[in-house]
C-alpha cells in the first residue's frame, strides 16, 4: 500500500500486478512518536508521526495534524485531512487529524 500511489511493484513480493482501491481515511492510532530533529526543512520540527490502523484494516504511517502538541495519541480516533504545504496553495499534504 502506498500513498501517493506508486507502480513499481509490491514491496513484499515484487509483483507488478497492483490495483488502485479507495480506503476511508479513518482509523485508530496504534502508536506515535514526536520528532525533534529532522534533516529537511519540512515538515518543521517538532512533528508527530503515527502508525494508524485504518477502519478498512491496513496499517499506515503518516503525520498527525496536532501542531507542536505532545501527547499520548495511542487509541485515539483519527480522520484524514489535507493541509497546504509551504507557500503554494495548490500543494497539499495529507495528515491525520485527531477526532474530538
Amino acid at each position: 500500500m502506498a500513498f501517493p500511489p506508486q507502480h513499481y511493484g509490491c514491496e513484499c513480493c515484487g509483483s507488478a500486478e497492483l490495483a488502485d482501491i479507495e480506503l476511508a481515511a479513518q482509523g485508530v492510532v496504534l502508536g506515535s512518536s514526536q520528532v525533534h530533529i529532522h534533516a529537511q526543512p519540512e515538515p518543521a520540527v517538532p512533528f508527530t508521526v503515527a502508525e494508524v490502523r485504518l477502519d478498512a484494516g491496513p496499517v499506515v504511517r503518516a503525520l498527525l495534524d496536532v501542531g507542536h502538541a505532545a501527547g499520548d495519541w495511542h487509541g485515539r480516533r483519527v480522520h484524514g485531512v489535507l493541509r497546504q504545504r509551504g507557500q503554494d496553495p495548490a500543494v497539499l499534504a495529507f495528515r491525520f487529524g485527531v477526532t474530538a
